[in-house]
């Protein structure tokens, strides 16, 4: 005579469902976990490779997927895919550092002499300006009375 857990196990969860949901939220859960499949990520296709022979050498799927192969020593990434007339294309890509040139003094900037002499021209102008009467125009007095036109 053995013991029909499964039973058991329902009369008990019964059991402490009327108790109350503090005691049920307590009690381990016997029902296995069912864990959902994962997407397999595709990402690229490819190894580290030391030359372009080794990448010559390699053998790839024939569905025209490209493969890559990055060359860490030579700064290079090569990929090689087939074509739709079944030979392989092979390209290279090259990393390369570009010099770092001091950024020319253009008509567009100004240096700090050149803005300093010309700061100095506009204030001997208008000092020589203070000196002269220059007439100014003055606004004529607002009316107190608003004009509407319709």
């Amino acid at each position: 005579m053995g013991i029909n857990f499964q039973y058991t196990v329902r009369g008990l969860g019964k059991l402490l469902q009327k108790e109350g949901k503090k005691m049920y939220n307590n009690y381990p859960n016997y029902y296995p976990q069912v864990q959902q499949p994962r997407p397999q990520m595709t990402g690229l296709r490819g190894r580290p490779v030391s030359s372009l022979d080794e990448v010559r050498a390699t053998s790839i799927d024939f569905d025209g997927s490209i493969f890559f192969f990055p060359d860490m020593a030579n700064k290079r990434i090569y990929t090689k895919q087939i074509n739709l007339d079944g030979t392989a294309a092979i390209s290279m890509y090259e990393l390369k550092n570009l010099p770092i040139e001091p950024t020319a003094i253009g008509a567009n900037y100004v240096t700090r002499e050149e803005f300093d002499e010309t700061l100095k021209k506009i204030h001997s102008m208008l000092d020589s300006l203070a000196g002269q009467q220059v007439p100014v125009q003055q606004a004529p007095p607002p009316s107190q009375e608003p004009e509407f036109k319709f």
